[in-house]
Protein backbone atom coordinates (compact mmCIF):
# COMPACT_ATOMS: atom_id res chain seq x y z
CA UNK A 1 0.00 0.00 0.00
CA UNK A 2 1.21 3.88 -0.72
CA UNK A 3 2.65 5.54 1.98
CA UNK A 4 4.25 8.66 2.65
CA UNK A 5 7.10 8.82 5.49
CA UNK A 6 8.82 12.62 6.32
CA UNK A 7 12.43 13.82 5.72
CA UNK A 8 13.76 16.56 7.84
CA UNK A 9 15.98 18.73 5.75
CA UNK A 10 19.18 20.38 6.74
CA UNK A 11 17.37 23.72 6.77
CA UNK A 12 14.78 22.69 9.93
CA UNK A 13 12.03 22.34 7.13
CA UNK A 14 10.19 18.69 6.95
CA UNK A 15 9.78 16.92 3.32
CA UNK A 16 7.70 14.14 2.10
CA UNK A 17 8.89 11.08 -0.04
CA UNK A 18 6.38 9.12 -1.44
CA UNK A 19 6.63 5.52 -1.68
CA UNK A 20 4.26 3.14 -3.70
CA UNK A 21 4.91 -0.51 -4.23
CA UNK A 22 5.91 -1.73 -7.70
CA UNK A 23 5.27 -4.30 -10.17
CA UNK A 24 7.56 -7.06 -8.45
CA UNK A 25 6.70 -5.89 -5.43
CA UNK A 26 9.22 -3.73 -3.88
CA UNK A 27 8.82 -0.46 -2.83
CA UNK A 28 9.98 2.50 -4.94
CA UNK A 29 10.03 6.52 -3.83
CA UNK A 30 8.14 8.53 -6.54
CA UNK A 31 9.56 11.94 -5.18
CA UNK A 32 9.97 14.09 -2.33
CA UNK A 33 7.40 17.02 -1.92
CA UNK A 34 6.95 19.60 0.80
CA UNK A 35 3.68 18.69 0.74
CA UNK A 36 2.18 15.68 2.17
CA UNK A 37 -0.84 15.18 0.63
CA UNK A 38 0.62 16.24 -2.59
CA UNK A 39 3.02 13.25 -1.76
CA UNK A 40 0.18 11.01 -0.62
CA UNK A 41 -1.48 11.73 -4.33
CA UNK A 42 1.39 10.69 -6.20
CA UNK A 43 2.09 7.72 -4.50
CA UNK A 44 -1.27 6.33 -5.40
CA UNK A 45 -1.02 7.69 -8.17
CA UNK A 46 1.88 5.83 -9.42
CA UNK A 47 0.97 2.39 -7.42
CA UNK A 48 -2.59 2.57 -9.36
CA UNK A 49 -0.30 2.82 -12.44
CA UNK A 50 1.91 -0.13 -11.50
CA UNK A 51 -1.10 -2.08 -10.95
CA UNK A 52 -2.36 -0.69 -13.88
CA UNK A 53 0.41 -2.08 -15.96
CA UNK A 54 -0.07 -5.32 -15.28
CA UNK A 55 -3.45 -5.92 -15.01
CA UNK A 56 -5.43 -8.17 -17.18
CA UNK A 57 -7.66 -6.50 -20.07
CA UNK A 58 -11.36 -7.46 -19.59
CA UNK A 59 -12.77 -9.80 -22.09
CA UNK A 60 -14.98 -6.26 -23.12
CA UNK A 61 -12.58 -3.95 -23.74
CA UNK A 62 -10.64 -6.65 -25.35
CA UNK A 63 -13.97 -7.29 -27.89
CA UNK A 64 -14.66 -3.15 -28.34
CA UNK A 65 -11.28 -1.51 -28.60
CA UNK A 66 -10.46 -0.09 -31.91
CA UNK A 67 -7.59 -0.09 -34.02
CA UNK A 68 -7.01 3.21 -32.88
CA UNK A 69 -6.97 2.45 -29.80
CA UNK A 70 -4.97 -0.36 -30.09
CA UNK A 71 -2.33 1.48 -31.95
CA UNK A 72 -0.72 3.36 -28.70
CA UNK A 73 -0.69 -0.64 -27.16
CA UNK A 74 1.29 -1.79 -29.90
CA UNK A 75 3.83 1.06 -30.41
CA UNK A 76 4.51 0.90 -27.08
CA UNK A 77 4.91 -2.61 -26.26
CA UNK A 78 6.23 -4.37 -29.48
CA UNK A 79 9.60 -5.03 -28.95
CA UNK A 80 11.20 -3.09 -32.71
CA UNK A 81 13.83 -0.56 -32.40
CA UNK A 82 13.04 2.94 -31.76
CA UNK A 83 13.33 4.44 -35.22
CA UNK A 84 11.92 1.84 -36.86
CA UNK A 85 8.90 2.24 -34.45
CA UNK A 86 8.81 5.84 -35.44
CA UNK A 87 8.34 4.59 -39.34
CA UNK A 88 5.64 2.63 -37.68
CA UNK A 89 4.09 5.21 -36.04
CA UNK A 90 3.96 7.54 -39.01
CA UNK A 91 2.60 5.06 -41.48
CA UNK A 92 0.24 4.05 -39.48
CA UNK A 93 -1.35 7.37 -38.63
CA UNK A 94 -0.67 8.26 -42.47
CA UNK A 95 -2.62 4.94 -44.03
CA UNK A 96 -4.22 3.21 -41.61
CA UNK A 97 -5.74 5.23 -39.35
CA UNK A 98 -7.65 7.65 -41.38
CA UNK A 99 -9.56 4.80 -43.27
CA UNK A 100 -9.98 1.63 -40.68
CA UNK A 101 -9.31 3.59 -36.97
CA UNK A 102 -12.41 3.43 -36.09
CA UNK A 103 -13.08 -0.07 -36.56
CA UNK A 104 -12.99 -2.93 -33.82
CA UNK A 105 -9.53 -4.95 -34.02
CA UNK A 106 -11.83 -8.22 -33.12
CA UNK A 107 -14.32 -7.86 -36.02
CA UNK A 108 -11.49 -6.01 -38.77
CA UNK A 109 -11.75 -8.87 -41.46
CA UNK A 110 -9.11 -10.33 -44.11
CA UNK A 111 -10.87 -8.90 -46.61
CA UNK A 112 -10.75 -4.70 -45.10
CA UNK A 113 -6.97 -5.13 -44.85
CA UNK A 114 -6.83 -6.89 -48.11
CA UNK A 115 -8.63 -3.97 -50.37
CA UNK A 116 -7.50 -1.01 -47.84
CA UNK A 117 -3.63 -1.87 -49.14
CA UNK A 118 -4.64 -2.50 -52.70
CA UNK A 119 -7.21 -0.14 -53.75
CA UNK A 120 -7.61 2.71 -51.00
CA UNK A 121 -4.55 3.54 -50.83
CA UNK A 122 -3.43 3.20 -54.52
CA UNK A 123 -6.49 5.06 -55.16
CA UNK A 124 -4.95 7.59 -52.51
CA UNK A 125 -1.60 7.96 -54.74
CA UNK A 126 -0.30 5.83 -51.91
CA UNK A 127 3.05 4.73 -53.45
CA UNK A 128 3.65 0.80 -53.44
CA UNK A 129 6.42 1.73 -50.93
CA UNK A 130 5.00 2.58 -48.25
CA UNK A 131 1.83 0.51 -48.99
CA UNK A 132 4.21 -2.48 -48.23
CA UNK A 133 5.63 -1.06 -45.34
CA UNK A 134 1.47 -0.80 -43.96
CA UNK A 135 1.34 -4.06 -44.43
CA UNK A 136 4.51 -5.04 -42.48
CA UNK A 137 3.56 -2.97 -39.61
CA UNK A 138 -0.31 -3.93 -39.60
CA UNK A 139 0.42 -7.88 -39.40
CA UNK A 140 3.08 -7.01 -36.56
CA UNK A 141 0.39 -5.59 -35.37
CA UNK A 142 -2.65 -7.87 -35.54
CA UNK A 143 -0.21 -10.67 -34.76
CA UNK A 144 0.26 -9.03 -31.15
CA UNK A 145 -3.47 -8.76 -31.02
CA UNK A 146 -3.63 -12.70 -31.58
CA UNK A 147 -1.36 -13.24 -29.14
CA UNK A 148 -2.74 -11.26 -26.36
CA UNK A 149 -6.07 -12.41 -27.25
CA UNK A 150 -8.06 -9.66 -28.65
CA UNK A 151 -8.90 -11.96 -31.97
CA UNK A 152 -8.53 -15.69 -33.38
CA UNK A 153 -6.62 -14.88 -35.76
CA UNK A 154 -4.04 -12.30 -38.25
CA UNK A 155 -5.77 -11.25 -41.25
CA UNK A 156 -2.39 -10.28 -42.65
CA UNK A 157 -0.63 -13.50 -43.38
CA UNK A 158 -0.78 -14.60 -46.82
CA UNK A 159 -2.21 -11.35 -48.31
CA UNK A 160 0.57 -10.80 -51.21
CA UNK A 161 1.50 -8.07 -52.27
CA UNK A 162 3.42 -6.37 -55.74
CA UNK A 163 6.92 -5.84 -55.07
CA UNK A 164 8.99 -2.98 -55.79
CA UNK A 165 12.00 -3.41 -58.50
CA UNK A 166 15.44 -3.03 -56.54
CA UNK A 167 17.09 0.32 -57.25
CA UNK A 168 20.39 0.00 -59.07
CA UNK A 169 23.83 0.03 -57.48
CA UNK A 170 25.17 2.98 -58.54
CA UNK A 171 29.53 3.36 -57.65
CA UNK A 172 31.88 6.06 -58.73
CA UNK A 173 35.33 5.10 -60.42
CA UNK A 174 38.46 6.83 -58.72
CA UNK A 175 38.59 9.06 -60.76
CA UNK A 176 34.87 10.14 -60.15
CA UNK A 177 35.26 9.95 -56.41
CA UNK A 178 38.22 12.42 -56.50
CA UNK A 179 36.16 15.42 -58.21
CA UNK A 180 33.82 14.87 -55.45
CA UNK A 181 36.45 14.44 -52.51
CA UNK A 182 38.48 17.93 -54.41
CA UNK A 183 35.26 19.59 -54.48
CA UNK A 184 34.22 18.59 -50.39
CA UNK A 185 34.65 22.66 -48.65
CA UNK A 186 36.94 21.56 -45.93
CA UNK A 187 39.30 18.88 -44.26
CA UNK A 188 36.94 17.74 -41.39
CA UNK A 189 34.72 16.73 -44.75
CA UNK A 190 37.02 15.37 -46.36
CA UNK A 191 38.50 12.85 -43.85
CA UNK A 192 34.92 11.62 -43.01
CA UNK A 193 34.77 10.85 -46.93
CA UNK A 194 37.92 9.50 -47.14
CA UNK A 195 37.54 7.19 -44.00
CA UNK A 196 34.41 6.35 -45.45
CA UNK A 197 35.54 5.02 -48.78
CA UNK A 198 37.85 3.12 -46.94
CA UNK A 199 36.40 1.08 -44.34
CA UNK A 200 32.68 1.07 -45.78
CA UNK A 201 30.96 1.33 -42.59
CA UNK A 202 26.86 2.95 -42.84
CA UNK A 203 26.56 6.70 -41.93
CA UNK A 204 25.22 5.84 -38.40
CA UNK A 205 28.26 3.97 -37.68
CA UNK A 206 30.53 6.61 -39.07
CA UNK A 207 29.30 9.72 -36.93
CA UNK A 208 29.45 7.19 -33.79
CA UNK A 209 33.50 6.85 -33.83
CA UNK A 210 35.09 7.93 -30.70
CA UNK A 211 39.29 8.10 -30.68
CA UNK A 212 39.00 4.35 -28.65
CA UNK A 213 38.03 2.65 -31.83
CA UNK A 214 40.81 3.36 -33.33
CA UNK A 215 44.39 1.60 -32.94
CA UNK A 216 46.76 3.84 -34.67
CA UNK A 217 49.47 1.95 -34.10
CA UNK A 218 48.49 -1.29 -35.77
CA UNK A 219 45.75 0.39 -38.55
CA UNK A 220 42.70 -1.11 -36.51
CA UNK A 221 39.49 -0.03 -36.35
CA UNK A 222 36.71 -1.44 -34.05
CA UNK A 223 32.58 -0.34 -35.45
CA UNK A 224 31.06 -1.03 -32.66
CA UNK A 225 27.66 1.12 -32.13
CA UNK A 226 25.60 3.26 -34.24
CA UNK A 227 23.56 6.34 -34.05
CA UNK A 228 19.86 7.14 -35.19
CA UNK A 229 17.96 9.87 -35.37
CA UNK A 230 14.39 9.75 -33.80
CA UNK A 231 11.41 12.12 -33.18
CA UNK A 232 11.61 13.31 -29.38
CA UNK A 233 8.44 10.97 -29.15
CA UNK A 234 10.56 8.10 -29.30
CA UNK A 235 13.70 9.03 -27.70
CA UNK A 236 13.48 7.55 -24.12
CA UNK A 237 15.17 11.72 -23.15
CA UNK A 238 13.34 13.27 -25.34
CA UNK A 239 16.54 14.05 -27.93
CA UNK A 240 17.11 13.58 -31.42
CA UNK A 241 20.09 11.09 -31.40
CA UNK A 242 19.83 7.55 -30.07
CA UNK A 243 23.46 5.59 -29.70
CA UNK A 244 22.77 2.05 -29.64
CA UNK A 245 25.91 -0.30 -28.21
CA UNK A 246 25.74 -2.23 -31.77
CA UNK A 247 25.57 -1.75 -34.99
CA UNK A 248 22.73 -2.28 -37.24
CA UNK A 249 22.84 -6.09 -37.72
CA UNK A 250 24.17 -6.55 -33.80
CA UNK A 251 27.28 -7.41 -34.45
CA UNK A 252 30.77 -5.97 -33.78
CA UNK A 253 33.15 -5.89 -36.32
CA UNK A 254 36.83 -5.35 -36.19
CA UNK A 255 39.07 -4.59 -39.36
CA UNK A 256 42.59 -3.21 -40.76
CA UNK A 257 42.15 0.34 -42.35
CA UNK A 258 44.81 1.63 -44.92
CA UNK A 259 47.54 3.61 -43.41
CA UNK A 260 47.09 7.15 -45.21
CA UNK A 261 43.52 7.33 -44.13
CA UNK A 262 44.27 6.05 -40.74
CA UNK A 263 47.22 8.89 -40.32
CA UNK A 264 44.24 11.41 -41.14
CA UNK A 265 42.09 10.15 -38.89
CA UNK A 266 45.13 10.59 -36.12
CA UNK A 267 46.07 14.06 -37.31
CA UNK A 268 42.14 15.47 -37.20
CA UNK A 269 41.62 14.06 -33.73
CA UNK A 270 45.05 15.98 -32.58
CA UNK A 271 44.70 19.01 -34.67
CA UNK A 272 41.09 19.39 -32.79
CA UNK A 273 41.73 18.55 -29.31
CA UNK A 274 39.41 15.34 -29.49
CA UNK A 275 39.50 13.70 -26.61
CA UNK A 276 38.83 10.58 -25.00
CA UNK A 277 34.84 9.56 -25.46
CA UNK A 278 34.49 12.51 -27.99
CA UNK A 279 33.16 12.48 -31.05
CA UNK A 280 35.78 12.56 -33.97
CA UNK A 281 33.28 14.36 -36.21
CA UNK A 282 31.24 16.48 -34.44
CA UNK A 283 28.75 18.58 -35.81
CA UNK A 284 30.47 22.06 -34.83
CA UNK A 285 33.01 21.23 -37.30
CA UNK A 286 30.78 20.99 -39.74
CA UNK A 287 28.23 23.38 -39.06
CA UNK A 288 30.36 26.61 -38.87
CA UNK A 289 32.00 26.16 -42.52
CA UNK A 290 28.59 24.49 -44.30
CA UNK A 291 27.99 27.88 -45.81
CA UNK A 292 31.46 28.60 -47.07
CA UNK A 293 31.77 25.34 -49.69
CA UNK A 294 32.05 27.85 -52.38
CA UNK A 295 34.68 30.56 -52.16
CA UNK A 296 32.68 33.82 -51.34
CA UNK A 297 33.09 36.48 -54.61
CA UNK A 298 35.29 39.47 -54.36
CA UNK A 299 34.05 42.97 -54.75
CA UNK A 300 36.62 43.06 -57.98
CA UNK A 301 34.57 39.52 -59.22
CA UNK A 302 31.22 41.02 -58.74
CA UNK A 303 32.40 43.98 -60.52
CA UNK A 304 33.37 41.85 -63.02
CA UNK A 305 29.91 40.10 -63.43
CA UNK A 306 28.76 43.60 -64.97
CA UNK A 307 24.86 44.61 -65.01
CA UNK A 308 21.64 42.48 -65.99
CA UNK A 309 19.46 42.44 -69.62
CA UNK A 310 17.71 45.21 -69.46
CA UNK A 311 13.87 44.61 -68.32
CA UNK A 312 11.00 45.84 -70.16
CA UNK A 313 11.15 49.66 -69.04
CA UNK A 314 14.71 49.12 -69.90
CA UNK A 315 16.77 49.42 -66.31
CA UNK A 316 19.83 47.49 -65.80
CA UNK A 317 20.78 46.50 -62.21
CA UNK A 318 24.45 45.78 -61.01
CA UNK A 319 25.11 41.74 -60.44
CA UNK A 320 24.79 41.37 -56.40
CA UNK A 321 22.20 44.16 -55.84
CA UNK A 322 18.98 44.15 -54.38
CA UNK A 323 17.69 45.44 -57.90
CA UNK A 324 19.08 42.66 -59.47
CA UNK A 325 17.93 39.69 -57.40
CA UNK A 326 14.07 41.47 -56.75
CA UNK A 327 13.20 43.27 -59.44
CA UNK A 328 15.45 41.22 -62.34
CA UNK A 329 15.35 38.21 -61.05
CA UNK A 330 18.99 37.46 -61.38
CA UNK A 331 20.39 34.38 -59.73
CA UNK A 332 23.63 34.69 -60.78
CA UNK A 333 25.87 33.55 -57.98
CA UNK A 334 26.75 37.33 -57.39
CA UNK A 335 23.17 37.56 -56.54
CA UNK A 336 23.00 34.36 -54.76
CA UNK A 337 25.61 35.70 -52.44
CA UNK A 338 23.67 39.35 -51.83
CA UNK A 339 20.28 37.58 -51.54
CA UNK A 340 22.97 34.86 -48.27
CA UNK A 341 24.07 37.59 -46.88
CA UNK A 342 20.85 40.04 -47.12
CA UNK A 343 18.98 37.23 -45.22
CA UNK A 344 21.69 36.19 -42.38
CA UNK A 345 22.32 40.03 -41.34
CA UNK A 346 18.68 39.99 -40.66
CA UNK A 347 18.29 37.00 -38.96
CA UNK A 348 21.61 37.84 -36.59
CA UNK A 349 19.32 41.81 -35.97
CA UNK A 350 16.73 39.95 -34.99
CA UNK A 351 18.36 37.29 -32.83
CA UNK A 352 21.69 39.09 -31.66
CA UNK A 353 23.59 36.38 -32.64
CA UNK A 354 27.12 37.40 -34.10
CA UNK A 355 29.21 34.34 -34.98
CA UNK A 356 27.77 31.15 -36.77
CA UNK A 357 30.01 29.22 -34.52
CA UNK A 358 27.79 25.93 -33.84
CA UNK A 359 26.69 26.02 -30.43
CA UNK A 360 24.66 23.52 -28.17
CA UNK A 361 21.87 26.07 -27.79
CA UNK A 362 20.84 25.59 -31.59
CA UNK A 363 19.51 22.24 -30.67
CA UNK A 364 17.65 20.21 -28.94
CA UNK A 365 19.72 17.56 -28.53
CA UNK A 366 22.53 18.20 -26.07
CA UNK A 367 24.61 15.93 -28.17
CA UNK A 368 27.48 16.68 -31.20
CA UNK A 369 26.42 14.07 -33.65
CA UNK A 370 26.55 15.22 -37.11
CA UNK A 371 22.90 14.72 -38.63
CA UNK A 372 22.15 13.17 -42.15
CA UNK A 373 20.39 16.41 -43.74
CA UNK A 374 23.44 18.75 -42.60
CA UNK A 375 25.74 16.10 -43.78
CA UNK A 376 23.50 15.57 -47.16
CA UNK A 377 23.46 19.11 -47.97
CA UNK A 378 27.53 19.56 -47.75
CA UNK A 379 27.90 16.15 -49.94
CA UNK A 380 25.40 16.86 -52.78
CA UNK A 381 27.01 20.54 -53.29
CA UNK A 382 30.43 18.25 -53.83
CA UNK A 383 28.43 15.94 -55.81
CA UNK A 384 26.83 19.20 -57.96
CA UNK A 385 30.55 21.02 -58.29
CA UNK A 386 32.00 17.49 -59.25
CA UNK A 387 29.61 17.47 -62.24
CA UNK A 388 28.67 14.09 -62.40
CA UNK A 389 26.77 11.81 -64.55
CA UNK A 390 24.59 10.32 -62.45
CA UNK A 391 22.66 10.98 -58.72
CA UNK A 392 26.09 10.15 -56.10
CA UNK A 393 24.41 9.82 -52.80
CA UNK A 394 26.08 9.52 -49.64
CA UNK A 395 25.01 5.96 -48.99
CA UNK A 396 26.70 4.99 -52.36
CA UNK A 397 30.35 5.55 -51.23
CA UNK A 398 29.68 2.40 -49.03
CA UNK A 399 28.73 0.74 -52.56
CA UNK A 400 31.74 2.44 -53.91
CA UNK A 401 33.32 0.58 -51.26
CA UNK A 402 32.58 -2.54 -51.96
CA UNK A 403 32.81 -2.62 -55.88
CA UNK A 404 35.75 -1.68 -55.64
CA UNK A 405 37.66 -4.44 -53.22
CA UNK A 406 35.46 -7.18 -55.30
CA UNK A 407 37.11 -6.00 -58.54
CA UNK A 408 40.43 -6.16 -56.89
CA UNK A 409 39.82 -9.33 -56.10
CA UNK A 410 39.19 -9.66 -52.59
CA UNK A 411 37.39 -12.29 -51.20
CA UNK A 412 33.49 -11.57 -50.91
CA UNK A 413 33.66 -13.59 -47.08
CA UNK A 414 36.45 -10.54 -45.83
CA UNK A 415 33.74 -7.70 -48.16
CA UNK A 416 30.61 -8.92 -46.35
CA UNK A 417 32.83 -8.87 -42.98
CA UNK A 418 34.06 -5.36 -43.42
CA UNK A 419 30.43 -4.11 -44.73
CA UNK A 420 28.81 -6.08 -41.53
CA UNK A 421 26.15 -7.96 -44.00
CA UNK A 422 24.60 -10.90 -41.84
CA UNK A 423 24.86 -13.37 -45.17
CA UNK A 424 26.82 -13.55 -48.18
CA UNK A 425 23.12 -12.77 -50.36
CA UNK A 426 23.36 -9.14 -49.98
CA UNK A 427 27.20 -9.08 -50.66
CA UNK A 428 26.62 -10.75 -53.99
CA UNK A 429 24.80 -7.91 -55.50
CA UNK A 430 27.79 -5.70 -56.15
CA UNK A 431 29.44 -8.65 -57.73
CA UNK A 432 26.60 -7.53 -60.68
CA UNK A 433 28.25 -4.73 -60.94
CA UNK A 434 30.99 -5.81 -62.49
CA UNK A 435 29.42 -7.58 -65.01
CA UNK A 436 26.94 -4.72 -66.17
CA UNK A 437 30.43 -3.14 -66.83
CA UNK A 438 32.14 -5.75 -67.90
CA UNK A 439 33.06 -4.45 -72.19
CA UNK A 440 33.61 -8.20 -73.35
CA UNK A 441 31.11 -7.66 -75.49
CA UNK A 442 30.94 -4.29 -76.67
CA UNK A 443 34.66 -4.89 -77.41
CA UNK A 444 33.69 -8.52 -79.43
CA UNK A 445 30.38 -5.97 -81.36
CA UNK A 446 33.30 -3.63 -81.94
CA UNK A 447 35.87 -5.79 -83.33
CA UNK A 448 32.79 -7.34 -85.54
CA UNK A 449 31.66 -4.48 -87.22
CA UNK A 450 34.76 -1.90 -87.41
CA UNK A 451 34.61 1.06 -88.72
CA UNK A 452 31.34 0.86 -89.56
CA UNK A 453 29.21 4.07 -88.64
Amino acid sequence: MAYVFRRPAKDGKVRFTAMYKAENGQYRSAGTYDDEDRAQQVADESERHAHLRLAETSPAEKATITVEEFVPKFLREHAIEPNSRQRYAEVLRSHVIPYIGHRRVAEISRETFHRLLTVVLKDEGVGQPSILYARTALSAMMQMAWDHGYREDNPLRGIRLKGVPGKPIVVATSTQFQRVYDALPHQPAKVFVRLGVASGVRLCELISFTPEDFDFDTGMLSVNKSTVEVTAEFHPEGHRFLTRSYTKNGDHRRFKIDAVVSKMVQDHVENHGIGSGQLIFPVRLFAKREASGKPRLSQDELDALGVTDPLPNGRRYSHGTMGAYITAKCRCRGCKQWSADYARDRKRARTGRVDREWSPQWRRDPTEYLGTDMWRRIWNAAVQDARLPFAYTPYQVRHTHASWLIDKGVDLERVRYRLGHGDLTTTTRYVKILDEEDSTAADAIATILGDVA
